[in-house]
């Protein structure tokens, strides 16, 4: 067998254990796949797409960083030296935004789906489907960050308290306040 040949086996054998959730096996197999990409050169769709697929299994595993390292590496592959991304980087972007999102990095997050969103409007139009659910996600990802930075309030009608979750002055919300009608009572 050739490279070639064995990388295609690999990756179709990690597919479907990754397709069956069967994550530990995938990750063999993608390693072994990556072995073979490696000989293809820089720009060569497999050895992008198997760099992807590896970031896709950590990412499934809960590695969050080093499915970021693979998803940039993959980025970088596709685009070359190129400093405008391709259309066909916007799915790793909308990966590696992912990644930033489950780790609570939702700056990071928005401002890769914004550069993402610039390349679908240029290639693809404002109006086209696939731009629309990624300016879709931005505001998604702005309600999310909003709901986030301000503090939330709440109401008790049965006892007419309010109670107010903001940070104390010693930095945490330990000391969560509550004032009755006369805003004179705190407790603890």
């Amino acid at each position: 067998m050739n490279n070639a040949t064995d990388w295609e086996l690999y990756c179709s054998f990690a597919e479907a254990a990754f397709l069956k959730n069967n994550l530990q096996v995938a990750e063999v197999l993608i390693r072994h796949a990556l072995d073979c990409a490696y000989s293809f050169p820089p720009d060569d769709p497999r050895l992008i797409s198997t760099v992807e697929h590896w970031g896709d299994i950590l990412f499934a595993q809960g590695r969050l960083d080093e499915a970021i390292n693979e998803f940039k590496c993959a980025y970088s592959l596709s685009n070359g030296d190129n400093e405008n991304p391709s259309l066909d980087s916007v799915t790793l972007g909308q990966k590696l935004a992912s990644c930033h999102f489950q780790k609570g990095e939702l700056a990071e997050a928005k401002a890769i789906l914004s550069a993402c969103l610039a390349t679908c409007s240029e290639f693809l139009g404002k109006r086209h489907d696939f731009t629309i659910a990624i300016a879709q996600k931005i505001k998604d990802l702005e309600e999310k960050q909003g709901s986030i930075a301000s503090p939330v309030r709440l109401f008790n009608f049965e006892q007419g308290t309010k109670i107010s979750m903001l940070p104390s002055s010693a930095g945490n919300s330990s000391n969560i306040k509550a004032t009755g009608g006369d805003n004179k009572g705190t407790k603890n």
